[in-house]
């Protein structure tokens, strides 16, 4: 599976080598799901890519791109975690954890009010989307994706206007995402909230 990083990140890949103060954790933000699990759980030997923007970072955007700015106006942090296993030691069992590890965060989720709108498997792979969501915006959406040398996991915290869900998926080219009618996503969530307000 060809895993591309989130494509804004490219762009504030410098600002965030040159940022010195505090790391960002989300965890006022209903929607942070903590990434750094997932490399904790196999070693940093396995880390290909870990892109961390809090919100600090991601209002610099606003000076590159109006459009971008419109996007991440609401966001917390995004979090994005590309482990590649094809080099490490005991990765078939490593494979197995985070498979294991992978499906506990969505029940869990799935307990604590997160909805999963879309589940994909092809052979080994293994998408998951999950979002955390009010009766108009999305406050969290995580992608959980997993073959049999990688893992990517991607989490846009803060809030996202499900009418603009399909735009921000496009813009930020969230690996894995590309397997998803977003458009669709938007109508099924605005046709799930039209009946639950017709109840």
């Amino acid at each position: 599976m060809k895993l591309r990083c989130l494509a804004v990140c490219v762009l504030l890949l410098v600002a965030l080598a040159a940022f010195d103060g505090p790391r960002a954790q989300g965890g006022h933000s209903r929607g942070f799901v903590d990434g750094t699990q997932f490399i904790d759980l196999v070693g940093e030997d396995a880390l290909s890519v870990e892109v961390r923007l809090p919100r600090s970072l991601l209002r610099l955007a606003c000076a590159v791109d109006e459009d971008l700015c419109e996007l991440v106006d609401e966001l917390e942090l995004i979090h994005a975690v590309v482990l590649d296993l094809s080099e490490v030691r005991e990765a078939e069992r490593m494979m197995d954890d985070l498979r294991q590890r992978i499906s506990a965060i969505d029940k869990r989720l799935r307990g604590k009010g997160w909805e999963r709108i879309a589940m994909v498997r092809e052979g080994r792979e293994t998408v998951r989307v999950l979002i955390l969501n009010t009766e108009e915006t999305v406050d969290g959406l995580l992608v959980m994706m997993v073959d049999d040398e990688e893992m990517v996991f991607a989490n846009l915290a803060g809030t996202i206007d499900l009418r603009q869900l399909a735009e921000t998926m496009d813009h930020f080219d969230l690996p894995g995402t590309e397997k998803f009618d977003w458009e669709e996503v938007e109508r099924e969530q605005r046709k799930r909230r039209k009946d639950k307000k017709g109840e």
